[in-house]
Parts: C-alpha cells; sequence; structure tokens
C-alpha cells in the first residue's frame, strides 16, 4: 500500500500527499547531523532564549513599575504638574 494514494481523510482536498522523491535524488549527506552539533545548536539556542528572555524582561519590569502614578511621580518630579492636570 502506498499512502500517497490512500485517503486521508472524509474530504480529499484537506491534505495534498505526494510520492517521495527518488533516492538517487536525495544528497543524503544533508540528512545527518553530527550529535555534537546538535547539542551545541541546543546550546546556543536555550542561551539565547535566557539573555532574551533576561534582559527583555529587565525594561518591561521597569515600565511596568512606572504603570502607578505614584510611582511615576517619585521617579521623575518635574512631571508632577502634568500628572495632576
Amino acid at each position: 500500500a502506498v499512502c500517497a494514494q490512500t485517503q486521508q481523510t472524509s474530504d480529499p482536498t484537506v491534505w495534498l500527499t505526494e510520492w517521495a522523491p527518488e533516492p538517487r535524488d536525495i544528497y543524503w549527506e544533508n540528512l545527518a547531523i553530527p550529535y555534537f552539533d546538535l547539542n551545541l545548536r541546543r546550546l546556543i539556542t536555550t542561551v539565547s532564549m535566557f539573555f532574551l528572555t533576561f534582559f527583555f524582561m529587565i525594561p518591561i519590569a521597569f515600565v511596568q513599575s512606572l504603570a502607578n502614578i505614584e510611582a511615576i511621580e517619585k521617579v521623575f518630579p518635574f512631571l508632577k504638574s502634568i500628572i495632576e492636570k
């Protein structure tokens, strides 16, 4: 049985299947990623996400702390006259 010929759902236009490429048409060297490279990519991604999250949260926390009108007056006293209007 060939999966490309079987009906996957009751509506045949939902999933369009195609035949797999011939084995001689595949560049097999691209399929094998060394284990070291996989771990290195995972480490780089994890460290990047940590730093992006950490350094993104600092300005967000600062802006959120200023969301209170009284906090804005304490941090920026020159805005007190504008805030009171």
